[in-house]
């Protein structure tokens, strides 16, 4: 896990880094810019544009500096965010212009969630949804490839330019993100075996983790990213409770995906909420946590509920 790091540290750094690519490689269009990410999280990042594109890749920079404290040169920094920077960058420009058109963006409209109580300052800017102890929250997505997606958050500001409200987004964002980012059902160990596969070809030790015979599911979207919204799907919640044929409890484990344990597994909610503070506290980058809420599907009735917190 990134440690949190002071920001006027973290900056002087950037800047020493921005001045060195800047001679160094003759790129006289580098940025810095301070990110608002969520859950009141601020991060230090630095755009590249290149080939004349108005958008590129936000390219973080608190490892790195870690990476400097413990020794690494500014040429090999720069020489790893330029890779990063060829590997992730926008190969057109977008235009600015389509913004200001509801029926130009809308078809890109896509949903997230988010904590409510940790973003309420940021949550005051841009349009949003509640959803148990949650927020659904709009961006457009400008350009999506294997490597990673841009896009761009719906603030107040633009809906009042085009004239809607949070509902008619949710309308539209419903039907764009199912379809965009479809949900992706599997089992603990189909995880367990990836990562281990990942593992091995980096030729590390995968220790105990082969064998794990647990009725444990994780649901997320295709790209594994943001993919805890999948739970707004149309009868995802039902799906899954009649794949499993029995209530289950929905462990927020990040924004990217949720664990779904059936409730004959016998845990009882108030252990899982433990377990799910700790993991958030020890475990999950701050920006990625999504909730301390334990939620029960109840499959008979249909209904989400929170059950422990």
């Amino acid at each position: 896990m990134v440690e949190e790091i002071g920001c006027s540290e973290l900056e002087g750094f950037a800047q020493l880094l921005k001045d060195y690519m800047v001679d160094e490689y003759n790129l006289p269009d580098i940025h810095l810019n301070r990110v608002a990410k969520n859950n009141g999280i601020t991060r230090i990042g630095m755009l590249i544009r290149e080939n004349g594109s108005n958008i590129a890749p936000n390219i973080y920079l608190e490892k790195f500096y870690q990476e400097f404290q413990e020794g690494a040169s500014l040429e090999e920094i720069a020489k790893q965010i330029l890779k990063v920077n060829r590997e992730h960058r926008c190969i057109t420009s977008f235009p600015v212009s389509t913004l200001k058109s509801f029926d130009e963006v809308k078809k890109d409209i896509v949903y997230r969630l988010i904590n409510r109580e940790r973003n309420i300052k940021y949550l005051n800017t841009v349009p949003h949804e509640d959803y148990q102890d949650l927020a659904i929250v709009f961006s457009i997505v400008i350009q999506e490839t294997e490597d990673g997606m841009a896009s761009v958050i719906i603030t107040n500001d633009m809906i009042k330019t085009w004239g809607v409200d949070a509902e008619q987004l949710y309308r539209i964002a419903h039907e764009n993100t199912g379809k965009r980012f479809p949900a992706i059902l599997s089992g603990i160990q189909e995880v367990v075996d990836q990562l281990v596969s990942e593992v091995g070809e980096q030729g590390e030790e995968t220790g105990e983790l082969e064998n794990i015979d647990i009725p444990m599911y994780i649901v997320t979207n295709r790209r594994k990213m943001n993919g805890a919204a999948v739970i707004l799907y149309e009868d995802e919640l039902q799906k899954i409770g009649d794949v499993l044929k029995e209530d289950y409890f929905l462990i927020p484990s990040s924004i990217h995906e949720m664990i779904v344990i059936p409730v004959s597994f016998g845990c009882q909610a108030e252990e899982l909420a433990l377990m799910v503070h700790g993991a958030n506290r020890n475990c999950v980058l701050r920006e990625e946590i999504l909730s301390d809420s334990v939620y029960r599907y109840y499959r008979e009735e249909g209904i989400l509920k929170i059950v422990a917190s």
